[in-house]
């Protein structure tokens, strides 16, 4: 009787150590996976409407294939939350207010072009660059002149979509000035996309892969689960090729031709809050001037500043609303400093 109770015992006693440190297992895994997206996306991610906004986690679908030519489009009439933030698209698939494509009296128009920056990914409309100056200009203005920034920002749009977006969607809505933001990668064409090759989520297992299998792991688990380097070369502009100068050439200068031909004013605005590269800054002020475009360097309003704050989470280095409060303020004095229509 007393072997088969100190069997009992004992294995009652396993039994007990066992449970308890797989509940601490659970707790410390779960507390590390928390802690993990605290770090990199914030309090809010745990949020669930959030966490299931970032591309990776909960595959928002953003974007639609183009009937224009383009490498996609905005998906129209639209409200998904896409990297903590809503998109509201119109029945043109403008992330933007509803404005009508006749332009109203006493109105100056200015089309706003560019990529994921012009979006803007990861900020409230209301906090963007342009819809800012909208505000602001409106409140400054005489009242019986309104000035109207129309966004046609989408993400991952590059220089072989610029001419065709002006073509056929920013001339319908008859501009008097267009805005082009070049970013530093919009004259490399976008490579093909990796396939997930693990469809788990969680950061241990990314650690334990990023430990033990290094080769498995797909660029999309790599992007959500690391801080961004600025000096990596997401942030530096290379020697640009003789092919991707020719395209640049090309490109601009049918976006000046089309906006010439129209009669529409055209400024070329770089955008970025990190010090962008002197050559890169130099190719396309020469070009513009060239042209008789304008040209304006929005990165110089963050001369001598830490860029670490401006950006949306420390996985993802796309500029926050205090970047843009920036680029409206460096963007405005540009604007007043040239003769406006």
């Amino acid at each position: 009787m007393s072997v088969l109770y100190r069997i009992c015992s004992h294995m009652r006693k396993i039994f007990v150590t066992t449970v308890v440190t797989a509940l601490c297992t659970g707790f410390f895994l779960v507390f590390l996976e928390m802690g993990a997206l605290v770090y990199l996306y914030g309090w809010n991610i745990l949020l669930p409407h959030n966490y299931r906004s970032i591309p990776y986690f909960g595959h928002p679908k953003v974007l639609v294939p183009s009937s224009v030519g383009l490498s996609h489009e905005l998906a129209t009439n639209a409200d998904i939350f896409y990297k903590k933030a809503l998109i509201h698209t119109t029945p043109d698939g403008l992330r933007d207010h509803l404005y009508t494509k006749k332009k109203p009296p006493q109105t100056i128009r200015i089309a706003v072009l560019g990529d994921s920056y012009v979006m803007p990914e990861g900020v409230s409309i209301e906090k963007a660059f342009h819809s800012i100056m909208e505000e602001e200009w409106n409140n400054q203005t005489a009242k019986n002149i309104r000035y109207e920034f129309i966004n046609f920002g989408v993400s991952g749009y590059n220089l072989w979509d610029y001419p065709i977006v002006l073509r056929e969607k920013v001339l319908q809505y008859h501009p008097d000035v267009i805005i082009q933001c070049i970013t530093r990668n919009d004259h490399q064409r976008p490579g093909d996309a990796r396939g997930v090759k693990s469809s788990a989520k969680w950061f241990g297992v990314f650690a334990f892969m990023r430990l033990f299998y290094p080769l498995h792991i797909s660029p999309q688990q790599i992007d959500a689960w690391t801080v961004k380097d600025f000096g990596s070369p997401y942030h530096t502009v290379g020697p640009v090729t003789p092919e991707e100068n020719d395209e640049i050439i090309k490109s601009s200068t049918e976006m000046v031709n089309i906006a010439r031909a129209q009669k529409i004013s055209i400024i070329f605005a770089m955008i970025d809050y990190v010090p962008l590269d002197r050559h890169w800054i130099d190719l396309w002020e020469k070009m513009a001037k060239e042209r008789g475009a304008g040209f304006v360097d929005l990165s110089k309003g963050f001369a001598n500043k830490d860029v670490r704050p401006f950006r949306i989470y420390r996985a993802d280095n796309h500029p926050n609303a205090k970047a843009h409060r920036i680029f409206a303020d460096t963007l405005t004095t540009y604007m007043r400093s040239i003769t406006m229509p």
